[in-house]
């Protein structure tokens, strides 16, 4: 086991007030390594390393997103359904996951006979963290009468300026 501490020896071996030097000390083998990287930044020591910053990817443009629909046969003919989308950036991996963006809208699908459509422009500014960003279309349709179905689609990240055009199917 391993303890975060800070110890008074940096004051004694330089003869100054350094301050406190924060690490780890640990009990099995009575050994104190002082704290690198972020930790030794957040205390203000200078041997640490820099951290790496990444300018941000900003897309900005419109999305539109048709949501095709099949209707069943014993689907009500006065039930009325609508189509939600939630388009949701996905960070990279390594990336901080509280950079992702979420934008959500609806619209009420209209029908004719056994098909219906929704079409949804959705304006959006995406600030990512790279150009190999995905972005999430988690569609879900649902009626009046309670019938629901879902759908996730995965796009890369579109272009800046750019107006991307999507088209799902689903059935309800």
């Amino acid at each position: 086991m391993c303890f975060m501490l800070g110890t008074a020896s940096a004051v004694a071996e330089s003869g100054g007030a350094a301050g406190p030097v924060f690490g780890y000390f640990d009990p099995a083998t009575n050994g104190f390594t002082p704290a690198g990287g972020a930790a030794a930044l957040l205390m203000k020591t200078h041997d640490a390393a820099p951290l790496a910053v990444t300018a941000a990817v900003v897309r900005r443009g419109t999305l539109v997103i048709t949501v095709n629909v099949g209707f069943l046969a014993s689907f009500p003919a006065g039930a009325t359904a609508t189509a939600s989308v939630t388009v949701e950036t996905v960070p990279a991996a390594s990336a901080d996951p509280s950079t992702a963006t979420s934008i959500l809208a609806s619209a009420q699908i209209r029908r004719s006979g056994s098909t219906g459509v929704a079409t949804l422009s959705i304006p959006y500014a995406f600030s990512t963290t790279a150009t190999t960003d995905k972005v999430s279309l988690d569609t879900i349709v649902y009626s009046s009468n309670g019938d629901y179905a879902s759908l996730r689609q995965t796009i890369p990240l579109p272009a800046d300026g750019a107006t991307t055009r999507v088209t799902l199917s689903q059935r309800l």
